[in-house]
């Protein structure tokens, strides 16, 4: 997965067969500044369970929610699909600098020049804590 100062992000196929030619697989169109950080599922069942997550957030504070069972299911189509954002929300009062989901997929930080570190429910972006303390934004 990558993210772009084009306000995109995309999903890549990486497997050995592609050589050293990744191919898009699929696109995520939405924010309205650049994307500086995604994260995706960590918990190994998400992906034989088709429950894979990626997250987003951008300059434009908002933090999104990416659903990838459709693009991993057209596995090697030659098109390249549109991922669909289930849900987003103003994550912070200035740029968002980075996004990480905890390892059970549950709860999902961010960081951002705001200086917060906010804690969200990855299943519907409800927040759950705001972090409070650094004395500069990421």
């Amino acid at each position: 997965m990558s993210s772009s100062k084009d306000h995109t992000i995309r999903l890549w196929d990486l497997r050995p067969d592609q050589g050293d030619h990744p191919i898009c697989v699929a696109i995520g169109i939405g924010h309205t500044e650049g994307v500086g950080c995604v994260c995706m599922s960590a918990r190994a069942n998400a992906y034989a369970e088709k429950r894979v997550v990626a997250f987003s957030a951008s300059g434009d504070k908002i933090i999104k929610r990416w659903n990838l069972r459709a693009a991993l299911e057209a596995g090697t189509s030659t098109d390249t699909s549109e991922l669909q954002a289930t849900h987003s929300v103003r994550g912070h009062d200035k740029d968002i600098n980075t996004v990480i989901l905890a390892p059970n997929d549950a709860v999902l930080a961010s960081g951002g020049q705001d200086k917060l570190v906010r804690l969200w429910k990855a299943d519907d972006l409800s927040a759950v804590a705001t972090l409070r303390g650094h004395k500069r934004g990421k």
